[in-house]
């Protein structure tokens, strides 16, 4: 971005058990960064607000660690009433967009700071999908919209392994 080079950024993290964790980063330079109790990854803080949209919550506060920077970013969001729309349905089986559905915005501060790194809007469904995505980065908005949408067919988790 502006001639300036992208820094690639390599590494893995985890949480123990006592909900403390570690991120070990071996690009551009191996280091090691402790994380506190509290801190969600990507992926478990999704599970986490669809635990949370399906028990009723309208507003959520997590600590979310995605690797980009040593820190973790605050992560404020709350459930709107209203729905977005998507104007053209998905092709495929659209019925899966009748079921149960929130509009979630969504504001991430920097670390240790109260300056917005992103706003989000994201519609997202009980069977975890998102069928419209807005992302305000300041410089750029991206905007996802669902073109097509499957019913996967269930595991048989009782088979014999072939």
């Amino acid at each position: 971005m502006n001639d300036d080079l992208t820094v690639l950024t390599r590494g893995a993290a985890q949480i123990f058990p006592n909900g403390r964790g570690r991120a070990i980063f071996t690009s551009p330079a191996r280091r090691e960064v402790k994380l506190p109790s509290g801190n969600v990854f990507p992926v478990a803080g999704a599970q986490l607000l669809m635990k949370r949209l399906a028990a009723g919550n309208k507003r959520s506060t997590r600590r979310l660690f995605d690797g980009s920077m040593d820190l973790f970013s605050k992560v404020v969001e709350r459930v709107m009433e209203n729905q977005i729309l998507l104007g053209q349905p998905p092709s495929g089986d659209p019925g899966l967009l009748d079921a149960r559905s929130w509009s979630v915005a969504g504001v991430w501060f920097y670390p240790k700071t109260s300056q917005t790194l992103q706003k989000t809007m994201v519609q997202i469904h009980v069977y975890d999908f998102a069928s419209r995505m807005i992302i305000d980065l300041g410089l750029v908005v991206l905007k996802a919209r669902l073109t097509d949408v499957r019913r996967l067919t269930p595991l048989n988790c009782d088979a014999k392994p072939h």
